[in-house]
């Protein structure tokens, strides 16, 4: 937008070449100052010098990335007459080299020379070349609503404020054809100014240029800083280089990531820790032998409350034991297996049969039982409602994603009869398909209790089970795609936070630690299906007490298949209903009724550490889901 002109030309001249050498009034308190030379089609330098004088800064970043550039003596004092052979008033019109200061509140033209501006810790000097007639700075922008939702549609709204000579008021006026990048993104303002968005809550970062051909001055000069949208306050632009640049080295780090180094560093992180089922699990799966001090709450629960415990709980049990060595046939005198799947199927919820199709694959057990895998499938696949929940209504992306990830091998081509394989596919694809529409333009996939790095996770592994790749097409997304949203919660020390509010959470890195097994096979494989093993079970030894009929191999104990299948399955409805933690603390994947505010649940763990954790949630407000 072109400014009004009615000045003289004096003083014209006097604002073009304000580069002024004259004596530093008061010295500034602080050095490292952020330094930007624009040129006509491109940033010719830029960089954080030491200095207290703009100009000293503008010269020392000059010398530094050996930029030519002339200072010249004028009518008015000193002023710059060229930088990287860009010399002023060599387009016609009012042209030169000019500057603007930014303290992160504002961005303003200085009342005085670039030898006179005094500068602090924080600052950016712009030193760009335009005319003042035709190159304009974005120093008003406008949000509607004033306080935007995330993921919602906004307006922000590009202005220049100007004072016009004739009547000394301040005007302000929209700026068109603006290049605007947020996050990354390109975008274009309209006639009025106006860019639509639709932003994640979080830090963005914003970049307004409209560089020239090089035969003319820019329209705009290139601007960078960040905005933070909270749902709580209005917006403000922060006018600082340095928090641009703060900004695009976090987004730049959570972009950049190694899954076999991510991967290390969680499993070393988890090898450390005590020693869940699905930790064991994940510890044997990369060739690690877990400490099996685990199981002594898993027999203590088995010695007195079997007849209680859900299905959740003795699939868990089932992979723990077989992980760290031990034959879920016999285990304190107890067929597990037999247990399990010899209970009655009409009890079963759907977190039950996602993880009896898991655990049949993750343990290979042999199918001589009651419950069959194709029972189980058909159970599920009729259960679909837009997806899968534990209840049953509504869609939940993790159980949905759990749900995918059994029904892996038959949408993958393995066949069972009484499956049908087509209709698994077309199941699976349009779950796949909900997902993908769940998923948020940052690449989160948020359960009704909002992101966390857990839903990611669970989702990641459903789809690499059946080889879709989380990463691109349908889960890539504006802001970023469903592995870097993963890698955005990476803690310390290979952990990773649950969200903002829980930071280097154990059941979330344990959870996590899963999907990185998964992405790591499907680099390599083209599929990365976590509950996968090689696992003989007839071939592990025995845990505890033992008794010649248990010892006996599964398919010799005919006579016992039919027992134990009445209301005393493990998975008394009201039972699940009214207990919140599991007695054995398995990593059942229920969604019991709230009573109390539940950490994700995810593997084993002390019922000292589950009151501990139970009391902070509650105190913070936190409410949060169990996991398997």
């Amino acid at each position: 937008m072109k400014k009004r002109r009615s000045v003289s030309i004096v003083t014209l001249l006097m604002v073009m070449f304000m580069f002024v050498l004259s004596p530093i009034s008061a010295k500034a308190e602080t050095l490292g100052v952020y330094v930007r030379v624009e040129g006509l089609t491109n940033t010719i330098a830029e960089g954080k010098v030491n200095s207290d004088n703009a100009l000293d800064a503008l010269e020392h970043l000059l010398k530094e990335k050996n930029v030519p550039y002339n200072i010249q003596d004028g009518a008015y004092g000193k002023y710059i007459d060229s930088i990287n052979n860009i010399k002023s008033a060599s387009l016609g019109g009012y042209d030169g080299w000019m500057n603007v200061i930014k303290d992160g509140k504002s961005i303003v033209s200085p009342s005085v020379g670039l030898g006179s501006q005094n500068v602090k810790a924080g600052d950016t000097v712009i030193v760009y070349y335009g005319d003042y007639s035709k190159t304009v700075i974005i120093n008003d922008v406008l949000f509607s609503p004033e306080i935007p939702k995330a993921d919602k549609e906004f307006t922000i709204t590009l202005n220049n404020k100007s004072l016009d000579y004739n009547t000394g008021k301040e005007v302000i006026s929209p700026v068109k054809n603006v290049d605007v990048e947020i996050d990354g993104k390109q975008y274009k303002s309209n006639e009025k100014g106006e860019v639509k968005l639709s932003l994640a809550k979080g830090t963005h970062n914003y970049k307004f240029s409209g560089y020239s051909d090089g035969k003319s001055v820019p329209a705009v000069v290139m601007d960078k800083g960040i905005f933070i949208l909270d749902e709580v306050n209005k917006p403000a632009i922060v006018y600082s280089d340095i928090k641009y640049n703060e900004s695009v080295e976090n987004n730049t780090a959570k972009q950049n990531y190694n899954i076999k180094e991510v991967y290390k560093n969680t499993l070393d992180f988890m090898a450390k820790q005590k020693v869940s089922n699905w930790s064991a699990f994940s510890l044997y799966k990369s060739g690690i032998k877990p400490d099996d001090s685990f199981l002594k709450e898993f027999s203590d629960n088995v010695k007195e409350n079997l007849d209680d415990m859900s299905p959740t709980q003795l699939e868990s049990g089932i992979i723990g034991l077989a992980s760290a060595g031990y034959t879920p046939y016999n285990f304190m005198n107890h067929d597990i297996v037999e247990k399990l799947f010899n209970s009655d199927i009409n009890n079963w919820l759907n977190n039950d049969v996602i993880f009896g199709l898991l655990t049949y694959k993750a343990a290979n057990i042999d199918e001589n039982y009651k419950i069959t895998k194709s029972m189980l499938v058909n159970k599920l696949l009729n259960a679909y409602n837009d997806g899968w929940s534990w209840s049953g209504k509504g869609t939940d992306p993790d159980i949905t994603a759990a749900a995918i990830n059994s029904l892996a091998p038959y949408y993958n081509g393995e066949k069972a009869e009484g499956v049908d394989n087509a209709k698994v596919k077309e199941i699976v694809d349009k779950a796949v398909k909900v997902l993908s529409d769940r998923q948020m333009k940052d690449g989160n996939i948020a359960s009704e209790w909002g992101a966390s790095s857990d839903t990611n996770s669970f989702v990641i592994m459903g789809l690499t089970s059946i080889g879709i790749d989380p990463s691109k097409g349908m889960f890539a997304k504006e802001n970023g795609n469903l592995v870097s949203a993963l890698m955005s919660y990476r803690g310390n020390n290979g952990a990773f936070n649950h969200n903002d509010s829980m930071k280097d959470n154990l059941f979330s890195t344990e959870e996590a630690l899963r999907a990185l097994i998964a992405l790591n096979d499907f680099e390599k494989n083209g599929k990365g299906d976590y509950y996968t093993s090689n696992l003989n079970l007839k071939s592990l030894k025995v845990y505890g007490e033992t008794s010649k009929e248990y010892n006996k191999e599964p398919s010799q104990k005919e006579e016992n298949k039919n027992q134990n299948t009445g209301s005393n399955t493990g998975n008394k409805t009201d039972n699940k209903v009214e207990n919140t933690t599991n007695k054995d603390n398995t990593p059942a994947k229920e969604e019991n009724k709230v009573t109390s505010g539940n950490l994700p649940k995810t593997g084993g763990v002390s019922a000292e550490a589950l009151l501990l954790l139970a009391v902070i949630s509650v105190a913070s407000g936190v409410y949060l889901k169990k996991r398997a």
